[in-house]
């Protein structure tokens, strides 16, 4: 066979993975769980080979692939065979077949790449007249063997790689999701700073517990280690044990997971009592979503190895803000200094802010898409210039270190003030007590959106919400302490860890509907015919938190006073609100009624 490089312009990332002396030397490119290895020269005669099953079916630079990737090195493979000959668009194996339709027709899709026989991908396509080859991946080796189950004529002879290597959907936490289409050019110039930061060659090996239908798993695990020359650590999908027993037998350099991923390792080897082999990772790197800052010190020691946040987004091809590896300094809260691209940040109208001022996070560089869509799609409002707008929001220190607070779609408006849950989220995880946490909104009569939030708590302690409450109030603005803090087994996420925070008032809402529990008390009795005028509802008890039923700080006041004048009870409205339920407001003022006696 010919070299790779000899099919393809030099731009492709295949061709600048497969470079000559990679493939002289006998190098290692993947290795799996079980200690199987496979070389360069054995990944590019696979790359070859899905190439050829490819033009034979009649793709073209015009044609947009969905492929069901895989975990493993047949993933990867069949990526940069895909995107050597068409536009690839990586999904979830997982997906239903409603959802795969959806996939489909927003990525206009033209043909689809199975590995495995995937029985909802088979039937999806053949539904839809899809062009269809499905792989299946030797053990022994990368011997990729593919049959068309539907073809059509060629359309072109022309094998020119197509200039968009990669199609994939934003992650849509927060609105509809759009369209990213990555270059070659993207992905080589994010891959290539990734290994320059963080120094990656030969000698390395990655783990890579992550997906590969996402960026994080596909560019900032595997491509960047393979532009280095480095070795690719395939785990068939995460649980916490076959981490444990990966690490301890093939003894990564570095590995690469999101915070979800990271704080279940650590609950893990808390609960065991067992610790992870010391000496063997470099450094580890997180990224998908925020760490709690409060597990970084215990991630390290259990390590005993640096832990490097970073920054990225499906438009920048993954990373591009990382905190250096020591001797270069990590700040606490910070993800970090730009790498391979520039950031500023942006007031509304994307003048830049000085130092220390909260704004958009703007960014431009090689990896950073110049529109949304394959070609010039229009999407309002989500560039300045030549800016991509990333809807985050945050500051930079005087040394240039990005400081995330929070995104715009995601500020809550309680009463006209603004808040970042993200904020809200750092003052709850830094309680000793709290695993992971998760602020966000309901709607409120005459707040607009009252503010509340969840949290997991660590194995071996009980926080209470009150105790939650005064943590944060020690720490933030009266108006950024929850009406309510409840605490839940677990916080629902994506596939990448990023938590679903606008599902979660729908999916937590059988904790916010009155119980409707009868007063067993005069004084009890007294509050709920009170607050029962004062919020002019009479559905709930003695036990529901008035605050997520319409109380806001003006009707504590309005409470306060009717308790004053009308039946001689004394109580502050700050004492309401700290006291947000009928039941802890009587037990305060009954003790003082014991005590005036």
């Amino acid at each position: 066979m010919k070299s790779l490089a000899s099919q393809t312009t030099p731009e492709t990332i295949a061709s600048a993975i497969f470079s000559a002396d990679k493939l002289g030397s006998g190098q290692m490119a993947f290795e799996a769980a079980d200690g199987t290895t496979v070389s360069y020269q054995e990944s590019l005669l696979a790359v070859g080979k899905l190439i050829v099953l490819l033009r034979k079916l009649g793709l073209t630079s015009a044609d947009r692939v969905a492929f069901m990737a895989p975990r493993g090195p047949l993933g990867v493979v069949g990526f940069l065979a895909i995107s050597s000959v068409a536009m690839c668009c990586p999904l979830n194996p997982r997906l239903k077949a409603d959802e795969l339709e959806a996939a489909i027709d927003s990525m206009q899709v033209t043909a689809l790449v199975d590995v495995g026989a995937n029985a909802v991908a088979q039937q999806v396509a053949e539904g839809r007249g899809l062009p269809t080859l499905n792989l299946v991946a030797q053990r022994s080796e990368l011997e990729v063997n593919g049959a068309p189950l539907r073809a059509r004529p060629i359309l072109s002879s022309d094998p020119a790689a197509p200039e968009v290597a990669l199609i994939m959907q934003t992650s849509g936490t927060t609105s509809k999701p759009k369209l990213v289409a990555l270059t070659h050019k993207n992905i080589l110039s994010a891959a290539g700073a990734i290994r320059d930061a963080f120094s990656l060659n030969e000698a390395d090996s990655c783990l890579n517990p992550m997906p590969l239908h996402h960026v994080h798993g596909l560019i900032s695990a595997s491509i960047s280690s393979l532009l280095s020359g480095a070795r690719v650590i395939c785990t068939d999908n995460f649980s916490t044990a076959e981490f444990e027993r990966i690490l301890q037998s093939r003894r990564p350099s570095w590995l690469t997971a999101s915070p979800a991923m990271h704080l279940a390792t650590l609950e893990h080897y808390k609960n065991t009592g067992r610790a992870p082999p010391r000496g063997c990772l470099r450094f580890f790197r997180s990224s998908s979503a925020p760490l709690p800052a409060s597990a970084i010190g215990e991630l390290e020691r259990l390590f005993d190895a640096p832990l490097v946040e970073t920054y990225g987004l499906t438009e920048t091809a993954s990373m591009i803000c990382s905190n250096p590896l020591p001797p270069g300094i990590r700040k606490l809260g910070s993800v970090g200094i730009a790498f391979g691209a520039d950031i500023r940040i942006g007031d509304e109208s994307g003048d830049t802010l000085p130092a220390h001022g909260n704004g958009e996070i703007l960014v431009r560089g090689p990896s950073v898409i110049t529109h949304y869509g394959v070609n010039d799609t229009p999407v309002p409002k989500t560039f300045f210039g030549d800016w991509l707008r990333t809807g985050d929001v945050g500051y930079m220190d005087e040394d240039g270190y990005l400081f995330i607070v929070g995104r715009t779609k995601e500020l809550i408006k309680r009463g006209g003030l603004s808040i970042y849950p993200a904020e809200v989220d750092n003052a709850l995880t830094s309680h000793p007590g709290v695993a992971e946490a998760v602020a966000f909104s309901i709607p409120h009569p005459t707040l607009g959106e009252e503010l509340v939030a969840a949290v997991v708590a660590r194995a071996d302690a009980r926080p209470t919400d009150a105790e939650l409450r005064a943590h944060i109030a020690r720490q933030l603005s009266t108006y950024k302490v929850p009406a309510r803090v409840l605490v839940i087994t677990a916080i629902p996420k994506n596939e990448t860890g990023k938590i679903l925070r606008r599902e979660m008032a729908a999916s937590l809402a059988e904790h916010f509907r009155p119980q409707n529990v009868a007063p067993r008390s005069a004084v009890e009795a007294t509050l709920l015919e009170v607050w029962n005028r004062v919020i002019d509802r009479s559905d709930f008890g003695v036990t529901d938190n008035v605050f997520l039923l319409g109380a806001d700080p003006l009707r504590a006041e309005r409470c306060a006073e009717i308790l004053k004048s009308a039946h001689h009870l004394a109580v502050s409205t700050r004492e309401i609100m700290a006291n947000p339920t009928i039941e802890q407001q009587a037990v305060m003022l009954s003790s003082r009624l014991v005590t005036s006696l």
